[in-house]
């Protein structure tokens, strides 16, 4: 009777499953937002968490009542702060999928289920964590790389063992025990001793995580798939090779073979690596002890799914759009790239594996054009690739190291005119005004930066039916190659080396890019409004009047201040810190301020946000301030419209000092036409300096509209000062331009 009610539960749990994956449209794939009544893990204040620690027993039974709720508040405080990353998901398909192979889990352990909720966060790792609150975190990039449900039930034993033993409350005792100043140990020795205590509490939760397991019905035959899975998972969550024909389509217009790699590095990761410096174990040690353990008990007549493998499947493909979206937001491009171009050859090319590719390609040859311009450079961390004296392609493993070499060695030119002939391209198959606003920006760039005409671009006679057949030989071989899992092509290409096509060597192939659109409208019209612009500018800044406007202007603007003659903005929370400047022989470090306690920091986060608020209304400036502080009160819609705003924001401030368009930026359109602006405001104390900045962007170009920043000497959050230059930075932006205007007319100069 209890295995057919057990069975009816199961059945009833995947009719539910299928009617929910059914609103998810995969074709134009939008990012997941929460649902539900929003719980009450995000609306409790870190100041009544305290006090319940305060209140509560002593969780060991030791005198030590003061550390733990020393511990509450800085543990609480950083949970929080995750909570209002705009990184956590509830009530979605996947939160909801974890949750439910929870509740299989621990279906004999109900008092424990009511203590342990699950959120999955948006983060690209191959991690999940618990904390002592009971809130577990499962990241998209764990659920993008598993294989099978039975994996992600191992992880979730022994994430809820963390829990259950209070290995995170037992390690902050232990690092306040060794950093005390009654202790003798030189620094080396008590981070040694500090790292030994974690991974005794790794190979804990993996122990007893195992005895967890084996009372599930899960298969025990995963686990050692599973240890192979956490071995690679700094790779992608696939290896297929970077197709050289991928941009060519049959055309005239074939990339330089000098772009692509004739091979990619080997996969060098080693199990059995030196885990000293490490909080875990190295996954030699891990396999061999659950090995071990499962040579006297074992459940391998389990299944590696109870609820469904198409069930699985559904999660893991949001899983991995998830992950390119959020490449996107991190600004690591490369992977965000190669993310959707995985994502089109496992499930096959549309709009959204389009706007992945686009938005990656559009924001590299941004930046790309910026580093030349200015000389700068960004980087990339990828785990287990530092390495200072290697360029940034050369840190990379795997197939994506082609996608690497590739964006490595393209000029920012060649790389906007593929970008713009991509996103035209992708405008006349989808008519999509994504693609559209794209295209208008990069032409612009062509225009401007590169000064490069329509004329220089030319039409083409078709392609030979020798090169027709080499894409499509090439194409049957990528797709052979897909059938086989990640882990095998990694052992696989161990062995082979890829060769890879040299392409035309016609430097100016490129001068073919457009050569099927010749007569386009929009493309042209474009290159035509975009060369009448500059000409006027050209010819306004050439004007005998205009040297002396513009010198004229910057002393009006340093005395007075900007004119933004805004009514309204919105502003995320401000934020404050403290630290210490610490000095090494020639080189200076800061560390956070020992005295500055989460509480507060948090006060005085509160009293920015106050002064904000009373100058906004003296100024009759609309201020709407989101985050924290609308904590008790937050409701689901109004959660997810944080997070869209904090994830365009991370995507923007991500891009650095570049103006462009952001792909988070098609989900803002509400607060576009409401607002048209955002403000953000930090503030920090090093040592007695206080540094204020102030940044507002348009919410629909991406383009910074005012910086502010200044510096005191000496200086608190809460002086008069403080308040002058908040007061300061909201009548910038409510004045009238009325000097500059003035000036204008003065010289005769027009907008």
């Amino acid at each position: 009777m209890k295995k057919t009610i057990c069975l009816i539960s199961v059945l009833f749990c995947s009719q539910l499953f299928v009617n929910a994956q059914s609103s998810i449209d995969f074709n134009d794939y939008q990012p997941l937002k929460c649902k539900g009544t929003i719980p009450e893990d995000f609306k409790t204040e870190l100041s009544k968490l305290v006090e319940q620690a305060k209140k509560g027993e002593n969780q060991t039974g030791k005198t030590d009542k003061k550390q733990e709720v020393e511990f509450a508040e800085l543990s609480n405080y950083q949970l929080n702060n995750i909570l209002f990353s705009g990184k956590v998901l509830y009530g979605d398909i996947l939160t909801e999928y974890v949750n439910k192979v929870a509740d299989v889990v621990l279906k004999n352990e109900p008092e424990l289920r009511q203590k342990v909720r699950f959120y999955v966060l948006k983060n690209t790792d191959l991690n999940a964590y618990s904390t002592q609150r009971g809130i577990i975190f499962v990241s998209i990039g764990l659920l993008a790389q598993i294989e099978n449900e039975a994996q992600l039930a191992f992880i979730l034993c022994h994430e809820v063992v963390h829990f259950r033993n209070n290995h995170n409350l037992e390690s902050y005792k232990k690092r306040q025990e060794l950093s005390s100043n009654n202790n003798s140990m030189n620094v080396y020795n008590r981070l040694s001793s500090i790292l030994n205590y974690s991974k005794e509490h790794e190979l804990e939760a993996d122990r007893e995580g195992l005895d967890l397991f084996l009372k599930t019905p899960y298969s025990t035959n995963e686990l050692n798939n599973l240890f192979d899975v956490m071995l690679y998972s700094y790779l992608p969550f696939d290896e297929i090779p970077f197709d050289t024909l991928y941009f060519n389509a049959g055309t005239k217009y074939v990339l330089p073979g000098k772009y692509f790699l004739k091979g990619v590095s080997d996969i060098t990761a080693e199990e059995d690596v030196s885990d000293s410096m490490s909080s875990h174990p190295n996954i030699k040690r891990r396999r061999e002890a659950i090995r071990n353990i499962l040579l006297t008990k074992n459940n391998s007549s389990g299944s590696s799914f109870i609820l469904s493998r198409e069930e699985f499947e559904v999660v893991q493909h949001a899983a991995r759009c998830e992950l390119a979206i959020v490449y996107l937001q991190n600004s690591v491009y490369e992977e965000a790239f190669y993310c959707g171009y995985l994502l089109e050859k496992t499930y096959g090319k549309n709009l959204f594996t389009e706007k992945i590719i686009c938005s990656s390609l559009y924001a590299m040859s941004k930046q790309k054009t910026n580093e030349d311009e200015n000389s700068t450079k960004r980087y990339y961390r990828r785990e287990n690739t530092f390495s200072d004296d290697k360029k940034e392609w050369e840190k990379i493993e795997g197939e994506s190291q082609a996608v690497y070499y590739f964006i490595e060695k393209i000029t920012a030119k060649e790389l906007n005119i593929l970008a713009a002939r991509k996103m035209l391209e992708c405008y006349h198959l989808y008519r999509d005004d994504f693609f559209a606003l794209r295209l208008n920006s990069l032409i612009k760039s062509l225009v401007n930066v590169f000064e490069l005409e329509k004329s220089l671009f030319l039409k083409e006679p078709v392609l030979s039916s020798d090169t027709t057949v080499r894409q499509l030989n090439q194409a049957d071989t990528a797709r052979e190659n897909i059938k086989l899992s990640k882990i095998d092509k990694i052992k696989k290409n161990k062995a082979e080396k890829t060769d890879r096509s040299d392409g035309d060597k016609n430097g100016e192939y490129y001068r073919y890019a457009f050569s099927g659109y010749y007569g386009d409208s929009i493309w042209k019209s474009q290159f035509i409004r975009s060369g009448e612009a500059k000409e006027k500018r050209e010819t306004i800044s050439s004007s005998p009047g205009y040297r002396k406007y513009a010198k004229a202007k910057e002393k009006i603007i340093s005395k007075y201040g900007e004119g933004l003659n805004l009514d309204k903005f919105i502003m995320l929370n401000p934020f404050y810190s403290s630290y210490i400047q610490r000095y090494y022989y020639y080189d200076s470090y800061r560390i956070k301020n020992p005295e500055l306690t989460p509480l507060e920091e948090i006060r005085i986060e509160q009293e920015l946000l106050g002064y904000f608020m009373q100058y906004a209304k003296k100024l009759e400036l609309e201020v709407d301030i989101i985050g924290v502080n609308q904590q008790t009160e937050i409701s689901t819609d109004q959660f997810n419209d944080y997070q869209q705003l904090v994830n365009w924001f991370s995507e923007r401030i991500a891009l650095g000092n570049v103006g462009a368009y952001t792909y988070n930026g098609q989900f803002i359109e509400k607060y576009v036409n409401q607002y048209g602006y955002i403000g953000f405001c930090y503030v920090i104390n090093v040592n007695k300096r206080l540094e204020m900045v102030f940044m507002l962007f348009n919410l629909e170009t991406g383009q910074t509209t005012f910086i502010y920043g200044k510096e005191l000497k000496k200086g608190k959050p809460d002086s008069v000062y403080t308040r002058m230059m908040i007061y300061d930075i909201l009548h910038q932006i409510k004045q009238s331009p009325d000097r500059i205007n003035k000036l204008k007319r003065k010289y005769d100069i027009q907008d």
